[in-house]
């Protein structure tokens, strides 16, 4: 699967998941199954310099939260990174090729991959913009078989 691009912008210093770009939506990441394991290569850039982007596979849970407005939310969508993790990337002003390969392992079955960008700690800024280009995953062992489309 190839390729896609994007940016994401965070406005403090939470942790931000998102979807692959090219492949998901902003939230829903690339369903993963039990045993099968993944190449995921990216290029990615930020500012400002030294923030970071991992490639994760975890689960989104949703839960029921008390608005305080009326035009408040009543529900919130947390997502959950599992082990094991990929080492988290340190980011630079300039494109930087990343690589990751996200193991076999025993998944839930709502488990997707998905991107994890962060503030790395900063005096100047709690804030800023990562952005992703040429984003290729591609299963590599215990994949389910293409689909038949002789038909």
């Amino acid at each position: 699967m190839c390729c896609g691009a994007g940016r994401i912008w965070l406005p403090s210093a939470e942790p931000i998941a998102f979807g692959v770009p090219g492949h998901t939506t902003n939230l829903n990441g690339i369903k993963v199954l039990n045993d099968t394991e993944y190449a995921v290569e990216l290029w990615a850039r930020s500012f400002p310099s030294g923030m970071s982007l991992e490639v994760t596979v975890g689960e989104w849970t949703t839960q029921a939260v008390r608005p305080n407005t009326p035009l408040g939310t009543t529900e919130m969508t947390r997502y959950s990174p599992m082990q094991p993790r990929t080492r988290a990337q340190t980011l630079g002003a300039n494109w930087t090729k990343i690589t990751a390969t996200v193991p076999k392992a025993e998944r839930p079955g709502g488990a997707t991959l998905n991107l994890l960008a962060s503030v790395v700690e900063s005096d100047v800024f709690a804030a800023g913009s990562v952005w992703v280009d040429d984003v290729t995953v591609v299963c590599v062992a215990g994949c389910p078989p293409p689909p038949d489309d002789s038909h």
